[in-house]
């Protein structure tokens, strides 16, 4: 008899997370869907991860043990064995909540919907905290510069999935938000639908990349942004000399063929802004005040712009310093 519930895979990549990895398989078997397609792709571990594998593997579609080229490259292996109409990963030390593949499900049910956010938890030991998860903003370009993805939360459509893969393997911590603003660029945000329930459990630890490499997820957003730009307009490249500050630029990016309707001007706008912001942020003055005027020259007029313009190009540095310390 044909199941009536949709194939939902997913996909665990795993490195030396023993500790945590067992509870996290948990989250998913005790779900009880009856129609999950479970994998885990491990890097070739050396705690006991594999003896934790081992316990459960009757109750996995797939798993294996073998050195690889990171995260990216782990999922893209996953990939490879999923068949589920639904998609989504869950780190090894993350967890699902109870009954979050049902609601998923239900979700789903409408054809115009591809990609499902819900909230998260973050938690760290026993202390918990709510969070609001994904934020769709309601311009498409604002998604496209700013846009937040909670991961474990934000479940696909492996029909929308596919024609964004493979993950670029050169991306290590932001391979989902490449994901989001690929499936953004080529489709926008109709078939994104928010949620209120939660979804997810998203551990903090001290070895975690979330809390331990806070400075690499700005490289890869500055690196994301660059390509993003250079496949909307070459001619706008004269932002390398800037970007290549805050980055390595030099990572090619395939993007859909299909593109949706984006307005380049204030996607060029957003990225002056966010510069100005950085530059300000950390007293470089003289970077702040050159990408301003450039901004003023090409982009689009914003307020945000104006009020950086005034304040590096008509107020006295030892003035804006006594203003921005609070002296008088």
């Amino acid at each position: 008899m044909k199941n009536k519930h949709p194939k939902i895979s997913i996909v665990t990549p795993s490195f030396n997370q023993g500790q945590f990895i067992e509870e996290t398989i948990c989250s998913v078997l005790d779900q009880g869907y009856d129609n999950l397609e479970y994998i885990i792709i491990d890097g070739g571990s050396k705690d006991e991860t594999i003896d934790i594998i081992k316990k459960y593997q009757k109750h996995l579609t797939f798993w294996e043990s073998k050195p690889d080229k990171g995260q990216s490259d782990a999922l893209n292996k996953g990939l490879n064995y999923c068949t589920g109409e639904i998609f989504n990963w869950l780190n090894s030390d993350d967890l699902l909540a109870a009954g979050s593949l049902s609601v998923i499900a239900k979700e789903f049910e409408s054809p115009q919907i591809e990609i499902v956010s819900g909230q998260e938890i973050y938690f760290e030991g026993t202390n918990e905290e709510q969070r609001y998860g994904s934020i769709i903003f309601p311009e498409l370009e604002q998604n496209l510069i700013h846009g937040v993805i909670y991961q474990p939360s934000t479940f696909w459509r492996m029909s929308a999935l596919k024609p964004l893969l493979p993950i670029n393997e050169d991306f290590h911590y932001l391979m989902d938000t490449l994901l989001w603003v690929k499936y953004i660029y080529s489709n926008g945000i109709s078939g994104i639908r928010k949620i209120e329930n939660t979804l997810a459990k998203f551990r903090l630890h001290e070895s975690s990349k979330t809390v331990g490499l806070p400075d690499e997820f700005v490289r890869e957003r500055w690196k994301l942004r660059y390509q993003l730009l250079k496949e909307l307009d070459p001619e706008l490249l004269w932002l390398d000399d800037f970007i290549s500050l805050k980055t390595d630029i030099f990572t090619e990016q395939s993007w859909p063929s299909q593109r949706t309707e984006i307005e380049i001007k204030r996607i060029l706008t957003l990225m002056v802004e966010e510069l100005c912001y950085e530059f300000y942020r950390d007293f470089e003055y003289k970077n702040a005040r050159r990408a301003v005027n450039l901004g003023f020259k090409h982009a689009a007029f914003s307020y945000k712009l104006f009020n950086y313009f005034v304040k590096l190009n008509l107020v006295p540095t030892s003035l804006l310093n006594r203003l921005r310390y609070g002296q008088s």
